[in-house]
């Protein structure tokens, strides 16, 4: 019988790039779109036949055959979604696997700064790392009752800052599904040791990872500088327009990012994000740190634990 893995969280930590790993599989079939969004779509479990929600949601998938055991598909955002979304999860699929990668919420919201600098319609556009922390923060301490008076801009910088509450979005899924069916790993360790992480991937859906000892670990979706906002907007829209065919074909969206990054992206510049900054949303980030690290130690009591969760 066939798996379900879904890679619910987090973004900015590797899930595209594990995605395109397992795609690689043979025993693996991706989505045809990477973040399908299904559970965040409107369901209606009280009244709509389960049996065919379960059909509509494998036919987004790109193939099937007796070589197929494990169905994956990469929507970061269900994480944030917390005991609704795991709830949809169960009643539709209630034997699915869930997978998240975890990244220094510091570091992801660095990497989230940096990626959206130089997009012209994104609300950090021009902003100094000082200021957009400040803003961020100051946003995300908000009370809930009073979100409605936030401007658009700060309700994306509170998101992004809620993201990095791992502990709260976690519980949820682990009371849903239990430790055994939920795999909760790091980006740090797909940043030094990708084999390593794939070969404990394969291990949790019951596939061979010799598959992955010559495999060549190319990085994805990394945070870039682009020259030209233009072009980037344009090969946004030809990689959304044609990504079904891309998952079916990866050679065509490696040749592709590459010929991208050889007309569009400057290697040698970085948008500059400073220590301050990095300092305050490390002390904003610390209690989270806390309540993360206590979460996994009650229930992943052999998980080796990144740096920036021991201290």
């Amino acid at each position: 019988m066939s798996e379900h893995l879904i890679l619910a969280g987090t973004n900015k930590a590797g899930s595209t790039a594990v995605f395109r790993y397992l795609g690689d599989h043979p025993n693996v079939s991706v989505s045809r779109l990477k973040e399908s969004g299904f559970f965040y779509k409107s369901l209606d479990l009280a009244s709509e036949n389960l049996d065919e929600m379960r059909v509509r949601y494998r036919s987004q998938f790109l193939g099937s055959g007796p070589n197929i055991r494990v169905f994956v598909e990469a929507t970061p955002q269900y994480l944030r979604g917390g005991q609704e979304i795991a709830r949809r999860i169960f009643r539709i699929l209630p034997d699915a696997k869930l997978m998240f990668i975890l990244r220094s919420p510091t570091d992801r919201v660095v990497s989230f700064y940096r990626s959206r600098h130089g997009q012209l319609h994104l609300p950090v556009h021009e902003l100094t790392s000082e200021r957009f922390v400040k803003e961020a923060i100051v946003a995300a301490q908000c009370e809930s009752s009073e979100t409605d008076s936030l401007s658009t801009r700060e309700k994306v910088f509170r998101q992004e800052i809620e993201a990095g509450h791992y502990a709260d979005h976690l519980s949820s899924y682990l009371e849903t599904f239990g430790t055994e069916r939920v795999l909760v790993t790091f980006y740090d360790l797909l940043s030094v040791a990708p084999y390593e992480l794939m070969s404990e991937i394969c291990g949790f859906v019951g596939i061979e990872s010799h598959f992955y000892t010559d495999y060549n670990f190319r990085i994805e979706n990394r945070t870039r500088t682009h020259r030209s906002a233009y072009v980037r907007r344009v090969a946004g829209r030809l990689n959304f327009r044609f990504e079904p065919f891309l998952n079916r074909f990866p050679a065509f969206r490696r040749a592709g990012r590459d010929l991208y990054d050889l007309l569009n992206v400057d290697k040698n510049k970085q948008i500059e994000f400073t220590s301050s900054s990095r300092t305050e949303l490390d002390a904003y980030f610390a209690p989270w740190n806390r309540a993360l690290r206590d979460l996994m130690a009650e229930n992943y009591p052999q998980k080796q634990l990144p740096s920036w969760l021991q201290s």
